[in-house]
């Protein structure tokens, strides 16, 4: 993920210039100069599977964020009002899911043209449906424990108890989401791209791949180092999601007579004392053990 990341960011110190540009002679295999060989047109392959690479994060990182903001909100609303709020947004989470991603992406391309302000402002308000109902699962179960009444009971308003105790808590399941969304987003880009309807002015992993389908027998590479790209972009995004995931996840650690819940309830339970060996609990609160 580190990998995929510096070449995002720095991919103009990395590889300069532009991956349109003819480079050397075509269809060169991989040697010193052109690390991952040349095309048909003697464009380095290196340099176009990194910009390739910064156009399928650009993407993922703005769908990503969008789909973030709109999934916890009606997520969390949803389960923390309960009532007809959750109704209505249940529904129309339910509506979005019904939606075929990838056929409504094709019909956005063709009538508004392919570009990639089109592909993010349709993917990322259009991604957030599994993170709502996941954010609801979890905000439901967390409503009914003790710290949340706790809360509620000190006069807390539901906008703090929602910042302060909700969110915390169902971060670890949203960010395994977004790593599942994110890496949706580069396959459906590369999917598009593959087919033709990309944008044009940006190099992407998968109309570097569609250029390749005619040299699969004389340049393998073509095809290869593209493919290769997606498979460790897609690769790093979810296991980098899992990570985080565990770091940020409820953690239970006992020190003397109190246990601390961490994934952002804050509060500490008093454990029960402990007994001497060999002494029985008393089912009587009044009467000694």
């Amino acid at each position: 993920m580190v990998v995929v990341v510096v070449v995002s960011v720095l991919v103009d110190v990395i590889a300069p210039g532009d991956p349109f540009a003819s480079s050397g002679p075509s269809l060169r295999p991989p040697t010193a100069d052109h690390l991952m060989g040349t095309d048909n047109f003697g464009r380095d392959i290196a340099r176009a599977v990194a910009h390739g690479v910064r156009t399928s994060m650009t993407i993922v990182c703005w769908v990503v964020v969008m789909s973030l903001v709109i999934g916890l909100a009606v997520g969390m609303i949803s389960g923390y009002r309960g009532g007809w709020v959750d109704d209505l947004l249940s529904r129309t989470t339910e509506v979005f899911q019904a939606i075929p991603l990838f056929f409504l992406a094709l019909l956005v391309v063709g009538f508004f043209g392919a570009g990639i302000d089109h592909l993010i402002l349709l993917l990322g308000f259009t991604s957030w449906e599994l993170l709502a109902r996941v954010v609801r699962a979890q905000t439901l179960s967390l409503r009914q424990l003790e710290f949340m009444e706790a809360a509620r009971s000190s006069g807390a308003s539901s906008a703090r108890i929602i910042v302060r105790h909700v969110l915390p808590n169902v971060l670890p399941a949203a960010v395994v989401v977004m790593a599942l969304v994110g890496s949706r987003v580069i396959l459906i880009e590369a999917a598009l791209s593959f087919i033709g309807l990309g944008d044009p002015n940006q190099v992407s992993l998968g109309y570097l791949i569609y250029s390749a389908q005619p040299f699969l027998r004389v340049a393998w590479w073509m095809s290869v180092f593209p493919g290769l790209a997606i498979v460790v972009a897609v690769l790093a995004i979810n296991l980098t999601g899992e990570l985080i995931a565990d770091v940020l996840g409820p953690r239970r650690t006992i020190s003397g007579a109190r246990t601390r819940i961490g994934g952002g309830a804050k509060g500490l339970v008093q454990a029960e004392p402990q007994l001497a060996p060999g002494t029985l609990a008393s089912p009587d609160p009044e009467r000694p053990r």
